[in-house]
């Protein structure tokens, strides 16, 4: 259909992240030897908090995460280069962190030095009230009309304008890893 960008999914769940290195190595692993293979992952904090404190662990703030994954968002190339191994992993590659934090952790662990270094500011975050529900009657939680309106405007200016489309296969693989127990 015109109008669509076709966005190749190599379906990747990469949970756990404990250093910017291992980011880099997850991605060159996924590329393989085909520089241009298109390699977008999904890493999942269940508990955010776990990574904001890996990255601030580092005295003076030089944690190596932070720096590979506001590189990896822009999808600049990234690279970690020692004296006995050389990795470097070019665009095209995703990586997108869905993570679940309290306001109070978020507040307690997201530094300032975090916030000016431009970490922060590559996140969408989403404000979620905890509720008392039957999980097994409950239905989905929606977001307010204005976050609803605020993230569709998001989306259009990061596309263009354009909508996304996943073809059958993607689609398939996507539902598969995110519903992978």
């Amino acid at each position: 259909a015109s109008g669509f960008v076709s966005v190749p999914i190599t379906s990747s769940r990469w949970d756990g992240l404990a250093s910017g290195e291992a980011l880099v190595r997850i991605l060159s692993e996924a590329k393989g030897n085909d520089a241009q293979k298109p390699v977008y992952g999904l890493v999942v904090e269940e508990e955010f908090e776990r990574l904001l404190r890996r990255m601030r662990s580092s005295e003076g703030y030089q944690s190596t995460l932070d720096t590979y994954l506001r590189q990896a968002f822009d999808a600049r190339m990234i690279q970690h280069i020692t004296a006995t191994k050389s990795l470097r992993v070019q665009p095209p590659y995703g990586v997108s962190i869905l993570g679940n934090v309290t306001r109070e952790t978020l507040r307690s662990n997201v530094t300032p030095d975090m916030a000016r270094s431009g970490f922060a500011n590559r996140f969408l975050w989403c404000p979620i009230e905890e509720r008392a529900i039957d999980v097994a009657g409950s239905s989905p939680w929606r977001f307010t009309d204005e976050i609803s309106r605020a993230l569709i405007d998001a989306r259009a200016a990061w596309t263009g304008g354009q909508s996304i489309e996943l073809d059958s296969d993607a689609l398939r693989a996507l539902h598969a890893r995110l519903h992978r127990a």
